[in-house]
């Protein structure tokens, strides 16, 4: 990813470097702070999922999953949007004045809302007995992740809103 920010998209290294390292190192670690809380809620509803599809009771697995969803986007969007409004003072906090490092963890923050709904989708997946599903879904994710990421990096930054957006 480097080396396309830097031949492609007229990055520095150093900037190059520092977009890297706040998506993958440090902005990471605060996405977590997203996925933990709201997936650490709603996976307490699982036991129930699992238990009413045992049962062939559709209703109830209907519910559950609802209200799984439910805890799940009360707890995640507004965690989400506090951070990514607030993503220059909390950054500052946690690891310094970075320059690009908090306008990237604006946009990065988002990550831990969609890996949350994907975790707890995967798990409510796994909790029916889908397996299959899971495999496709996880397949489907690498292949598209491996084929856009190059072009959507280049397309952000023919169009001026920073190429780690493509990312």
């Amino acid at each position: 990813m480097i080396k396309i920010l830097v031949n492609y998209c007229n990055y520095s290294v150093d900037a190059a470097e520092i977009v890297m390292s706040s998506l993958t190192t440090w902005g990471s670690k605060l996405c977590m702070i997203v996925s933990a809380i709201a997936t650490g809620l709603v996976v307490s509803l699982l036991p129930n999922i699992t238990d009413s599809y045992v049962r062939k009771d559709k209703k109830s697995v209907t519910k559950f999953i609802n209200n799984s969803y439910e805890m799940l986007l009360y707890l995640a969007i507004p965690m989400t949007l506090g951070l990514s409004f607030l993503a220059k003072p909390v950054w500052e906090i946690f690891y310094g004045n970075h320059g690009l490092a908090a306008e990237v963890f604006t946009i990065f923050i988002f990550n831990g809302l969609t890996s949350s709904l994907y975790t707890v989708t995967l798990t409510i997946m796994q909790s029916i007995d889908k397996y299959k599903v899971v495999f496709i879904s996880l397949f489907i994710e690498v292949l598209t992740k491996l084929v856009l990421q190059y072009p959507l990096m280049v397309l952000a930054y023919k169009l001026n809103i920073g190429a780690y957006i493509g990312n």
